[in-house]
């Protein structure tokens, strides 16, 4: 618990450092997710922009160009990936939720699991592609599940953060165009750098 408060302190600093820029990339981010198509480009420099200020770099508008163009191809792929996942998902919830039989309880609570699961490691993909020397989707998917398992504290607390972002949003929906996406990428860059510090800390030992 002492880790997952630490990266929403850091992560609230990133924010706090960079509010300017941060706010704006948001503001771009939030008006591609109504055209759709260019979320994941826009994800992608959000994603570089939240790694270069986790290591202590100054940002600008080149910071956000760069990232979008060395990202956009497994951005893209990770985005289809998510589409082609929650399809299945979604249609696996309404044939089971269409029988009645008592045994459909099972793969219902299943499909829940399964569904937390891997909405939970989405949150670690970028992060993770931006750490790899060579970016590797399977990679970044395998070590997003391994972070997880050795600091559920921290995933956790940051899908209740999420959760409050999200109503928070439903009252006031300016919130999405002035600060959510900003918040939650420097939240999951904080995670996984610090994960990552804790996990290299215990392999010294």
């Amino acid at each position: 618990m002492i880790l997952a408060l630490r990266v929403v302190k850091l992560a609230f600093l990133d924010l706090i450092e960079e509010m300017f820029w941060l706010f704006l990339f948001n503001l771009l981010l939030a008006l591609a997710g109504l055209l759709i198509l260019p979320l994941p480009l826009m994800a992608a420099g959000l994603a570089w922009v939240a790694a270069e200020i986790g290591q202590g770099k100054a940002i600008g508008w080149r910071t956000f160009v760069d990232g979008a163009r060395r990202y956009w191809k497994p951005a893209y792929l990770w985005a289809l990936i998510n589409v082609v996942t929650w399809v299945l998902i979604v249609v696996n919830y309404n044939f089971y939720g269409s029988l009645d039989a008592a045994w459909t309880v099972i793969p219902f609570w299943f499909l829940i699991s399964i569904s937390v699961v891997w909405g939970a490691v989405q949150l670690y993909v970028l992060p993770l592609l931006i750490l790899q020397e060579a970016p590797s989707l399977r990679l970044a998917y395998r070590n997003g599940l391994v972070l997880m398992a050795s600091q559920p504290a921290v995933v956790i607390l940051l899908l209740l953060l999420i959760a409050v972002l999200a109503i928070a949003t439903f009252f006031l929906p300016i919130l999405a165009f002035v600060v959510d996406f900003a918040f939650i990428a420097l939240l999951v860059n904080r995670a996984v750098l610090e994960s990552v510090k804790v996990m290299k800390g215990r392999e010294v030992h």
